[in-house]
Order: structure tokens, then C-alpha cells, then sequence
């Protein structure tokens, strides 16, 4: 390996001296030997070689500096040295002495000729002027004696002059290569620091271009290099205008004051510039600008949510979705899309099956966390005893069977989105307590770990069950509750928007129908009249599932109830007159009456006398089971125990 400090050493003595100076030092340095002309080819050729600092003196040094572009360290002539040299002249010597060389060497030496009571003429040498010309004029004006570097000796000596050399001590020479090797560590720690500064500004997946107070460009990373279709090398120090042309706005780099947002396009990409102004002691001294990909930062969106597809944690429907001509549900509908732009915690009530999940994705989607997770558990679902793990993750080894590496609960799956907790009123009381603290702190703590995990969501929670009253009966906390119900929905049932029933109903048949290919079944006057005079207890989930029967085996063009009741599939009310029997808690689970007259339910009386005479009849049918009633009216087993009590 090339030793990175290369002496050029004008004459043997000094070189000899440098490599005895540079064994001591333990430095990693050379020698080469040669003056002038002679010493400039030797140290080309060491910085060919590597040697990236050079050491010299006199006029060799000089020469270095004027041809090499890498730093050159003089050894200084010290008083010292020239003091050693005079004392070389014989006893008595009284003639002029002239002191030849360049300003570096000869700077203080009429000081030293004083102090020795010498007669003292200083000849300056210059670069263009000849050795041999200047010591012509030195004899002329009476100088007796030649004291300078090995040049001016030599050249003296070939023209009868007495010369004395003054030779560079130990002591100069050691300093020389003490202060090139500071340079060399300086050096290298610049060019570590360079290095390190450039793999991280092209790890950076936006184009970075830096220009100083003259627009000339100093920095140029790969990411830019690739936007502009340019190599680095080829402008760096070019002005910005005349290396990127109008692939930049032209006042981009104008100004001092920031520059953000700026969309443009540039090549086949569009880019988002940003440029911020860089002063240096309240001096500006330049600029840097940023162009990041547009194209690649959706391509990088695109990528996030195919993969929160792939785990389910997406809502797939919006506010929109809800098919509704009700004055009431549309205030609904109103009031959660006020609701979305809030980040507060929504409290959605409704009965079993009037569509509180499609709120929720609504909400989110209508809300600025549209673009994170919307992830759904419903509380009465799943166990107790693994409801906690599902929603709060677990460490390795906190409880039997728990997965290895752990695993992230819901709540940090649903970090920067919203979490749907579907059946809250189902939840433990003492889940209950755990989701407070997640509420108050927006933090959670994995089952086994020591460590709180902050986290950014927003809750949603929706139940059927009226939270008051369980409060009341001491089966929910009081405080959760309040902290649920901030803002507050209620979704009215389906009996209290009879209008919506049949739109709802066309919607499922035409979603069916594209599945299979076929028009969809119409829904007629006389069926829609019929549909509107239906409890549907069941409620949008109980439409769903009448749809599904209609669409498997309903014929083509519109429906009414004659065609049902040929088809064996009875509608789920009928006017009266109509002569065509019904049982109106009847869903997809429960199945359809006949239409021959048998077990019919007389159409009488107000709508809650007409609900309990259908609810008798099917308990009746039930032998009394509420569980198999319930699962037949479609509804929950809580909500028909709750009608039986009336």
C-alpha cells in the first residue's frame, strides 16, 4: 500500500534526515529525492501512485504547490538553521553576504545577519526570474559569498561564487511531517464523513439537489441523478439552469424564503419539490431541494392497502351505501357524516340486524382516517376468556397455548384507523375496565408484558341492548358508558321506516341477480304494500334473507303475492283481502308459509297486537323454545325476552 505522506527532498542530505525523522515517528510516509523540475516528476508520480500529501521546501515546495492540486507542507527555514550555516563562514569573515532565495526561505534571515554583526544583502528570487541572472547582480553589487538552498548554491559555485547550503534541521522537518499528518487525518476524516453523507442521502427515495449562493450545483444524489436522467459527475458545479434546463421551475432556487407542495412533472414521473434556503452565519450560502415521486408514493399507498385488505382490516362500504327515502334515517345519515369529521368516540344503537356495522364503515370512511385500518371484533362473538387476548396481543409465554413471538392484539392493529367494537354490551365487566383505561390513556398493555404501547385510534362501538338500563343493573360500568356515549346514533328499526322496505328489498335482489347473471325480480305495487305492512323484526337482515329466497326461486318480471304463493314461498305480510296466508317473522332461517290458508296469523288490531300474535304463533310452532323462536324470528334471544316482558 502507497504510504499516503511523500517527502520530496531537494537535495540527499534532507532526504536521508526525513527517513530517519519518519522511522522515529512511526509515520506512514516515503521519500523521494529531486529539485525542482526533478522533485515535481517524482511527486506526480507518488500521487499517481496514492500519496495524497506532499512535503518539500524551498523553491521544490513552491513549484509543488503552483502544478499539484493535493497539499504540500514547507519545511520551514528556521533562525535556527540559518544561525547554524553563518557559523560555518571563517573566523574574522567581513565581506558581503548575500542571502539568495525565495520569500518562504529567506523571510527573517536579515534579523539573524544583524544579531551576528554580519554585512547582509537579502536576493529574492522569483519564479520567472534565472538563478544564474539574479546572482550575476548579487556580485555586482559587492556580495562575496552565496548563502541559499542546494539551486542557488550549486549555481553559484558553477560560477566561481562561494556558496553555503542551508540545510533544514531535524527539528523542521519533524514539524513538517507532524503538520502532514494532521492534514492526511483531516483529509480522511472528510472524506469518511463525505461518504458516509452521500450513502445516506442516496438511500433517500427522493431527489435531493443542493446549489450555493451562485446556483452552481453542489450536491447531487443518485435518486435525483435517476428523476433527471443525468449523472452525478457531469453537474456538479454546473449552474442549475444549464445542467437541468426547464426540468426545474425556473425560480425554484430564487429567493430566501421556503418553497413547499410545488407538483410538477418531470420525465414520465410526477414530483412533489420542496426547497428550503441554507444560511450560514445569517448569510444565505445556498439552497436544497427535495422531488419526491409522487407516482412511487402511491404505488407505496396501493401496496399498504392490498395488504390491509388481505387482512380484512378495510371498510369496505360508506355512508352512501345506506339505501334509504326515510326523513328519519336520512337525519341519521346526517348526523353520522357530522359525526365522521370528529375523532371522538361514536356510540351506535339499534336493534339486531338494522345495519350499525354499515354505519361504522361509514364513519370511517367518511372520516380523515379513511386511509388507515377499520378493524371490527364483535364482544359477544368470542369467549371471555380469549376476548382479551384478541383485543390486547400477548407476550410469549404468558399463558398456555399463547402463540410464539407473541402477538399484536386489535388495538394496535387498528393504530392510526378506528376500532369497531361491535355487541359492547356483551363485554366482561372486567374487559370492561381494561378498554376505559385504552379510552382515558389511548394506550394498551400486552397480557404478560411490563410495557405500555401508546396507541392512535378512535372507537366506535355499537350494541342492541339499551346500555342505561344494564348500567342500572350493575352489568356495565357507568363510567365506560359515559365515555362511549359521546356522540350518539340511534338506527331506528326497520317498522319505523316502512318506505325504506321496499328499496331495500329491490337493492338485495339486484346484488343477487348479478351473481347469478339474470335480471332482477321486480318488486310490484301489491307486494310493496304488503312488505310495508310487515313488522320485519328481523329488520334489514330479515329483507336480506326474504330476497334470497325470492331470488332462487321467483321467475323472471315482477313479483307479487300470487306468484309467491304458487311458488310455495308466501310474502312476509298481505294486505287484507288478499287471501294469501303469511307468517310474518318468517326469514331466510325460518322459512315460508304455505299459501294455502293454514297457519296464518289474522291481520288485526295495532302493530304491537299484530307483533304478539306472530311471536305466540311461532313460539307456539317452537314448543315454546325461545332460543329456536328467536333464531326463526330473526332476531336475538335478548330482544324477544325483552318483548315477551311486555
Amino acid at each position: 500500500m502507497v504510504a499516503p505522506i511523500r517527502v520530496i527532498a531537494p537535495y540527499a542530505e534532507l532526504a536521508d534526515m526525513a527517513r530517519d525523522v519518519i522511522a522515529d515517528l512511526g509515520a506512514d510516509a516515503a521519500v523521494t529525492t529531486g529539485d525542482l523540475v526533478v522533485g515535481l516528476e517524482g511527486a506526480r508520480a507518488a500521487v499517481a501512485e496514492g500519496a495524497e500529501v506532499l512535503v518539500s521546501r524551498g523553491g521544490t515546495a513552491l513549484l509543488l504547490k503552483r502544478h499539484l492540486p493535493c497539499p504540500v507542507v514547507e519545511v520551514g527555514v528556521t533562525a535556527y538553521d540559518l544561525l547554524r550555516c553563518l557559523t560555518s563562514l571563517p573566523r574574522g569573515f567581513a565581506g558581503k553576504i548575500g542571502i539568495v532565495g525565495y520569500e518562504n526561505v529567506i523571510r527573517n534571515a536579515g534579523l539573524v545577519g544583524q544579531a551576528m554583526n554580519l554585512q547582509i544583502a537579502l536576493v529574492t528570487l522569483t519564479e520567472s526570474a534565472r538563478v544564474a541572472d539574479v546572482l550575476a547582480r548579487a556580485v555586482t553589487d559587492g556580495v562575496e559569498v552565496v548563502v541559499g538552498d542546494a539551486v542557488t548554491v550549486r549555481s553559484a559555485q558553477e560560477m566561481g561564487i562561494p556558496g553555503l547550503l542551508i540545510t533544514s534541521g531535524r527539528e523542521a522537518i519533524e514539524m513538517a511531517l507532524r503538520e502532514a499528518q494532521r492534514i492526511f487525518d483531516v483529509m480522511r476524516h472528510e472524506r469518511l464523513r463525505a461518504a458516509e453523507l452521500k450513502a445516506i442521502l442516496n438511500s433517500s427515495y427522493d431527489g435531493i439537489v443542493a446549489v450555493d449562493q451562485h446556483n452552481l450545483i453542489k450536491l447531487f444524489n443518485q435518486r435525483a441523478a435517476e428523476l433527471f436522467e443525468v449523472a452525478e459527475g457531469k453537474v456538479l458545479g454546473l449552474p442549475v439552469a444549464a445542467a437541468l434546463g426547464d426540468r426545474v421551475p425556473a425560480d425554484l432556487f430564487s429567493g430566501d424564503e421556503q418553497q413547499q407542495g410545488r407538483v410538477q412533472r418531470v420525465g414520465d414521473a410526477t414530483v412533489m419539490v420542496n426547497r428550503v434556503p441554507i444560511y450560514a452565519e445569517g448569510a444565505l450560502i445556498g439552497s436544497v431541494a427535495t422531488f419526491h415521486d409522487v407516482t412511487e408514493l402511491q404505488r407505496a399507498e396501493q401496496k399498504v392497502r392490498r395488504e390491509l385488505h388481505a387482512k380484512g382490516l378495510v371498510a369496505k362500504h360508506t355512508l352512501d351505501d345506506i339505501a334509504t327515502v326515510s326523513p328519519v334515517m336520512g337525519r341519521v345519515k346526517d348526523l353520522a357524516a357530522r359525526y365522521a369529521v370528529s375523532d371522538s368516540t361514536v356510540l351506535v344503537q339499534g336493534e339486531s340486524g338494522t345495519g350499525k356495522e354499515l354505519f361504522a364503515q361509514g364513519i370511517h370512511n367518511a372520516s380523515p382516517r379513511r386511509g388507515g385500518p377499520f378493524v371490527a371484533v364483535n364482544c359477544g362473538a368470542i369467549p371471555e376468556s380469549l376476548l382479551e387476548s384478541e383485543l390486547f396481543g400477548h407476550v410469549e409465554g404468558s399463558f398456555t397455548g399463547a402463540t410464539k413471538g407473541g402477538r399484536a392484539g386489535l388495538f394496535e392493529l387498528a393504530h392510526n384507523g378506528t376500532i369497531f367494537l361491535d355487541e359492547i354490551g356483551e363485554m366482561p365487566l372486567p374487559l370492561q375496565s381494561r378498554l376505559l383505561r385504552v379510552l382515558q390513556e389511548r394506550e394498551v398493555m400486552r397480557i404478560g408484558s411490563d410495557r405500555v404501547l401508546p396507541v392512535n385510534i378512535r372507537v366506535i362501538a355499537a350494541t342492541n341492548r339499551a346500555l342505561e338500563e344494564e348500567v342500572a343493573a350493575g352489568r356495565f360500568r357507568a363510567d365506560l358508558f359515559y365515555r362511549l356515549n359521546v356522540l350518539a346514533i340511534k338506527v331506528p328499526p326497520v317498522r319505523e321506516r316502512p318506505e325504506d322496505v321496499p328499496i331495500l328489498l329491490q337493492r338485495f335482489l339486484e346484488r343477487l341477480a348479478a351473481k347469478r347473471g339474470r335480471p332482477a325480480p321486480e318488486v310490484g305495487p301489491e307486494l310493496a304494500r304488503a312488505l310495508a305492512a310487515h313488522a320485519w323484526p328481523g329488520n334489514v337482515r330479515e329483507i336480506k334473507g326474504f330476497a334470497e329466497r325470492i331470488n332462487l326461486a321467483a321467475a323472471d318480471g315482477p313479483i307479487d303475492l300470487a306468484a309467491l304463493a304458487e311458488l310455495g314461498l308466501a310474502g312476509p305480510g298481505a294486505a287484507a283481502g288478499s287471501g294469501v296466508g303469511a307468517r310474518p317473522g318468517a326469514d331466510a332461517a325460518g322459512g315460508a308459509l304455505r299459501g294455502d290458508g293454514a297457519d296464518t296469523v289474522r291481520l288485526e288490531g295495532t302493530l304491537d297486537e299484530l307483533t304478539g300474535r306472530i311471536i305466540e304463533r311461532v313460539l307456539e310452532a317452537e314448543g315454546g323454545n325461545v332460543t329456536r323462536a328467536a333464531r326463526r324470528l330473526g332476531v336475538d334471544r335478548t330482544t324477544l325476552w325483552r318483548r315477551l316482558k311486555k
